[in-house]
């Protein structure tokens, strides 16, 4: 499936949970909040630096989750399901293809 060029703006809420996630992190680092979420040098982790303001600012714009619990859930169940390893711990999840 093909995503829209008007599917990928800023939190569009239709997009499947990994183009979202995808998404937000590319968003975040054009609009200058890679200080709250970023994707880590590897390309293949990224850091929640500041958890209460992910959940505040930017979770509501990207996900359905209102909870950082919720979320970590969501990307953990998720993600694992397309990839062979998941670690996740309190601020940072790592993609292991």
């Amino acid at each position: 499936m093909e995503a829209k060029t008007e599917d990928l703006k800023w939190g569009n809420k239709s997009l499947r949970f990994p183009w979202k996630l995808h998404e937000m992190l590319d968003e975040s680092e054009k609009m200058g909040l890679d200080s709250i979420v970023s994707w880590l040098p590897d390309e293949r982790s990224f850091k929640v630096h500041d958890p209460d303001t992910f959940v505040q600012d930017i979770m509501p714009k990207w996900f359905r989750q209102s909870k950082y619990k919720s979320f970590q859930r969501q990307c953990k169940s998720t993600c694992s399901s397309s990839m062979n390893s998941v670690e996740l711990d309190k601020s940072r999840c790592r993609f292991v293809c």
